[in-house]
């Protein structure tokens, strides 16, 4: 995919936009809506009901769309097994760099495998080492590169607490630890006694959620970004 919509006049600027939501649309519409504004100061982002289709079109062009980026929601999102184009999946989410919270809600488990993947062979890294004498490489070219390595907090439902679990542990081992796990509470019924077990072993590091207030987190996130934004509009003034 190479075509960013061929649009004929200039997005419409929307500097003070905090939080965008696109889903129950077609791909295409998805792609003129994202085109149609320029967003750079987007903090929250949401996709929804994008289910048994191939998205690698909207995604290449959310690509470094919203460069400001903290929270994430996908909800009733399908990533097929194995990912299509997964250089095109893992670009857009290298992308995110400033990501700190995720909220996942029905989406399947083989995209949280996908972020535990090293990174280099899709961002095109592993392909120029190879080709580079061991002797030349530097150590840190020679590192893992981790999807989103400064997400702090993992929000779910309706995702399979074993999944999740093991990605909370994976993320330790590479040392790019989550802080919290957060399960929503309308999910909580869902949930087995087994489930309810390990979570309970993290302690403090897992806790309950509601769609209705805002956890700590994400207020303290939330604050820090604004900031971040009124000093860059300070600085740009």
């Amino acid at each position: 995919p190479g075509d960013r919509g061929n649009m004929n006049f200039p997005p419409i600027l929307l500097p003070s936009l905090e939080s965008y939501i696109i889903g129950n649309t077609s791909q295409l519409y998805a792609i003129f809506l994202i085109n149609l504004i320029d967003a750079p100061n987007v903090l929250d982002f949401t996709m929804l009901n994008y289910k048994q289709e191939d998205i690698t079109h909207l995604l290449y062009v959310l690509t470094g769309k919203f460069p400001r980026l903290r929270f994430l929601t996908l909800y009733e999102m399908d990533f097929s097994a194995p990912i299509q184009h997964p250089e095109i999946v893992a670009r857009w989410v290298h992308s995110m760099s400033s990501l700190k919270y995720l909220r996942f809600a029905s989406v399947k488990e083989n995209f949280l495998e996908f972020l535990l993947k090293d990174a280099r062979p899709w961002l095109g890294l592993a392909r120029e080492e190879e080709g580079r004498p061991e002797e030349t490489q530097e150590p840190e070219d020679r590192q893992p590169i981790w999807m989103l390595p400064n997400v702090k907090v993992f929000d779910y439902q309706h995702v399979p607490t074993s999944e999740v679990l093991k990605f909370f542990e994976r993320r330790k081992e590479m040392g790019i630890p989550l802080q919290k796990i957060y399960v929503r509470q309308e999910y909580l019924p869902s949930l087995s006694n087994e489930d309810r077990t390990k979570l309970a072993q993290l302690g403090n590091a897992a806790s309950i959620s509601s769609m209705l207030h805002a956890t700590p987190e994400e207020r303290v996130i939330m604050a820090e970004a604004r900031e971040e934004v009124l000093q860059s509009r300070r600085d740009d003034s």
